[in-house]
């Protein structure tokens, strides 16, 4: 959640909602999390000098990584016949997020038979996986919905 921040993809208030609704949920948050669970919105602007406090780079989760992978992979296909070297950039993606258990067969230099190693068949690949991923993503939040004690909405405002 915080790499989001630091990237530019949310904002303050993002990050405030999100550490809420972790803490209304029963997440067990650091001593950091909880502080910033518990701005009020006058009180957004902190969320900057509380991060700084943090190590940098604060660790991700699985969950955040392959978020911000897919993310990743997403834009770059968007962009893909803009791209000089698309290939490349999205083999720099796997090497900032270290995925490749679930998505080493995007390496460029993957183990794959000669027929399957085509432009059309690469950029095939990378479409699937990142359905796939996408698909796995949606998965894991429907079963923390499922596990949520009864009357714990994470929407809910108090």
């Amino acid at each position: 959640m915080f790499e989001l921040y630091r990237r530019g993809s949310i904002d303050s208030s993002d990050v405030v909602e999100s550490e809420l609704a972790r803490l209304r949920i029963g997440d067990d948050l650091s001593r950091t999390e909880e502080r910033i669970a518990l701005l009020l919105s006058h009180e957004l602007d902190q969320v900057e000098e509380i991060l700084s406090e943090l190590p940098d780079p604060y660790p991700l989760n699985d969950v955040e990584r392959e978020t911000l992978l897919l993310l990743r992979l997403s834009q770059i296909r968007t962009e893909w016949l803009s791209e000089a070297d698309p290939p490349s950039l999205v083999e720099d993606a796997l090497e900032d997020y270290g995925l490749d258990e679930k998505y080493g067969m995007l390496r460029l230099f993957a183990p794959l038979p000669r027929s399957e190693k085509s432009p059309e068949k690469y950029a095939r690949r990378l479409d699937e996986a990142i359905e796939a991923g996408w698909s796995d993503l949606r998965a894991v939040a429907a079963s923390r919905a499922a596990r949520r004690p009864p009357g714990k909405d994470v929407m809910k405002h108090d």
